[in-house]
């Protein structure tokens, strides 16, 4: 048995800027191009659906952002890529709406039945459009929406060749995903903004 990286990347406003989520998968060994495939149908159920819009999140999402790609890596005990495998995906967003700031991120949490912190992870989506914000938190019909879309996509990887974990990567041990959750509150993912050149105004006093 191997661990994975699955790697979902894509393209901010336009490819402004870039986003990238990530989920650890246990499968036996050489099964990264099996989990390409099972990751990107993954993915495509938690854009698209079916159904939509009850398990899916296109239509929270502003045009021009989406999934472009999944690379998948095996990794070896010491956490270095051995065996790698890439999935193209042609998704983007229906919301005709402006988009929330690239950094302002709804997140997916994972849980397993640890009750501590190393039983808890998450991954972040890309940002969502400004009508699924009210009172500065995510609507609930759009929370609902994710949840059911997040549920879909990894109920789908884990009915493949391999099942989402938590990589205990420290430890060299894993623990299965068995729940996932989504709060109503914005996350922040800070790394996303490094790459939008700022425009400022400035003034002199007097």
């Amino acid at each position: 048995m191997a661990i994975y990286r699955a790697s979902v990347e894509g393209h901010i406003n336009t490819d402004q800027e870039r986003f990238v989520f990530t989920l650890h998968i246990n499968a036996v060994t050489g099964s990264a191009a099996a989990l390409a495939t099972d990751v990107a149908d993954g993915v495509t159920l938690l854009w698209s659906g079916p159904p939509t819009p009850a398990s899916s999140i296109q239509q929270l999402v502003p045009l021009g952002t989406g999934p472009d790609l999944v690379v998948v890596d095996e990794l070896d005990s010491a956490g270095k890529n051995v065996e790698q495998a890439v999935e193209t995906l042609a998704l983007t967003g229906t919301d005709v709406n402006d988009s929330l700031p690239p950094n302002v991120s709804v997140a997916v949490s994972t849980r397993t039945a640890l009750p501590t912190r190393a039983g808890r992870g998450r991954f972040y989506l890309p940002p969502y459009a400004v009508d699924t914000c009210v009172n500065g938190l995510l609507d609930a019909t759009a929370r609902s929406q994710t949840a059911a879309a997040a549920k879909a996509m990894l109920d789908h990887i884990n009915g493949g060749v391999g099942q989402v974990v938590i990589n205990h990567r420290f430890l060299g041990t894993f623990t299965p995903v068995t729940a996932i959750d989504v709060g109503n509150v914005f996350d922040q993912q800070e790394r996303r903004r490094d790459k939008i050149t700022e425009v400022r105004t400035r003034l002199t006093l007097a």
